[in-house]
C-alpha cells in the first residue's frame, strides 16, 4: 500500500473555473465505486492567493491513481491538520488520518 500523501495545487484561475468540483465528482465517484471504504480521503484548503490545494491520503491516492496523474499532482508531506482543511470526499472522523 502507498505511504505517500499526494497534492494538486489549483490557481484562482483553475478554481473560478470549477475545476475543484469536476475533481471532488470524479474522486467521489472512484471512491463510491471502491465500496466508500474507510481510510479513503480527500481534503482541500483555500490559500492567500484564493487557489486551493487538494490533498490524498496515501490511501485515497492509491485508489485515484489515474485521477491523480490526469491532474498532475505532486508528492507531498501530510498537511498538518491547523483547523482550515475541510473534508471534501471521505467518512466523518477522516480528520484523524491528518498530521496534528
Amino acid at each position: 500500500m502507498a505511504t505517500t500523501w499526494f497534492k494538486i495545487a489549483l490557481s484562482a484561475a483553475q478554481v473560478a473555473a470549477n475545476h475543484i468540483s469536476r475533481i471532488q465528482d470524479a474522486f467521489e465517484e472512484v471512491f463510491i465505486a471502491a465500496g466508500s471504504p474507510d481510510g479513503v480521503a480527500m481534503f482541500g484548503v483555500t490559500n492567500d492567493d484564493w487557489g486551493d490545494d487538494l490533498y490524498f491520503n496515501p490511501a485515497a491516492a492509491e485508489l485515484a491513481e489515474l485521477l491523480l496523474k490526469a491532474n498532475s499532482a505532486k508528492r507531498c508531506v501530510p498537511p498538518l491538520d491547523e483547523g482550515t482543511l475541510a473534508l471534501l470526499v471521505g467518512h466523518p472522523g477522516s480528520h484523524r488520518l491528518l498530521s496534528s
